[in-house]
């Protein structure tokens, strides 16, 4: 590439069509590019560096460094040995990259950025994009401001704060906080190479990948590739086992439990909840009548319906009858499945006396048998 390089003063450089590389000195330089994939490095001094078409890198080692980038001039970036330069990231630049061991914070603008934290401690503000932050080593803060943002803080005990928008945020190892303020937040663990215990109601119960993390304001929940125990709250919760045999609870609220790969146990707890075992034998648990309503997305050969032993008075599943009906038959508590619309009820006496209660919906009203049934 052609490479210009300054003589220690005050020098101004000037780039061509090419990819070029403009390197300025000590001094507060002029670095102007025209077009091509290029590399401003203004030197240590407060330099004024202005961009063209293309993908450019500025390298920014002084805080009052200025970057001036055309719209949709290609995807940029700010790679910087000092805390916000340009403060915040100058309109235009997509990306800014922290080099340093010391305490340093970033800023971003109103595009949906990438900022990539230091080595030491860093503060990261995203602005109204959707924002990707990396903390990377160090105790860091994050905070995503407005926009759909995810937030990874990486080693170290991090504190992330989701703010508006729909966040998803990744504490990485260490105990992290994470804090998704207004909107629908999602604590996500996919990226643990352990299996993990998290309870968005107490966190002192986490364990594992989420050991000494504390959500605040987290609706949603997403596991490892590993076994996996996940609890929600009273409001309604979207809980991804992803892959590994799971359990799922939803608790209060209308729910989504979506199981993944592997043979997993989904819970959905009160109101009406909608489950996913996907690939596997899955098990889809019922406590009481109190938790019907629910639907069932995709029963399959190999997967069950248990019904606790207590809630429904039974010891085996020899303690109830099975009907293919719409109504109950004989003294004996049935359950009762309508091979037309796939709803599954249960008449606690078999007299229909007693009203039936719906327990589920089987969406498309798949085969099903007592053998399905456990207790």
């Amino acid at each position: 590439y052609p490479h210009l390089v300054g003589l220690g003063g005050e020098d101004r450089l000037f780039g061509s069509t090419e990819n070029n590389i403009l390197e300025g000195g000590a001094d507060n330089d002029v670095l102007v590019d025209d077009a091509g994939n290029d590399t401003l490095d203004g030197g240590t001094g407060a330099d004024w560096m202005e961009g063209g078409a293309g993908d450019g890198l500025y390298i920014a080692d002084h805080m009052d460094d200025a970057v001036i980038e055309q719209v949709n001039g290609g995807f940029d970036t700010v790679r910087s040995t000092a805390s916000n330069p340009g403060d915040p990231l100058a309109a235009n630049v997509e990306a800014l990259i922290l080099i340093g061991a010391g305490i340093m914070t970033g800023t971003g603008n109103s595009l949906d950025n990438i900022i990539t934290g230091n080595a030491g401690i860093s503060e990261l503000l995203g602005g109204a994009g959707n924002d990707t932050m990396f903390g990377m080593d160090g105790v860091d803060k994050l905070y995503g401001e407005d926009g759909d943002d995810n937030l990874s803080g990486g080693d170290g005990d991090d504190k992330l704060y989701g703010a508006n928008g729909n966040d998803t945020l990744r504490g990485g190892l260490g105990a992290d906080l994470l804090s998704g303020s207004l909107g629908y937040d999602t604590a996500s663990y996919s990226d643990s190479d352990i299996g993990v215990t998290a309870d968005l109601d107490t966190s002192s119960a986490n364990a594992g990948a989420a050991a000494g993390d504390t959500f605040s304001s987290i609706e949603n929940l997403t596991g490892t590739a590993f076994a996996d125990t996940l609890f929600g709250h009273a409001s309604g919760n979207v809980l991804d086992g992803g892959a590994g045999d799971d359990r799922l609870h939803g608790r209060d609220g209308a729910d989504t439990l979506r199981g993944g790969d592997g043979n997993d146990f989904l819970d959905g707890g009160a109101r009406k909840d909608v489950l996913t075992g996907g690939a596997g034998e899955d098990t889809f648990y019922f406590a009481s009548t109190a938790e019907g309503g629910d639907t069932i997305a995709d029963f399959a050969v190999g997967d069950h319906i248990a019904l606790s032993a207590e809630g429904f008075g039974l010891e085996s599943v020899e303690d109830f009858a099975f009907v293919l009906a719409s109504e109950p038959m004989g003294s004996i508590a049935t359950a009762i499945y309508n091979t037309a619309t796939g709803s599954l009820s249960w008449d606690a006496d078999g007299s229909g006396a007693g009203q039936a209660v719906q327990l589920a919906t089987l969406a498309g009203a798949p085969v099903l048998t007592q053998e399905d049934l456990v207790v």
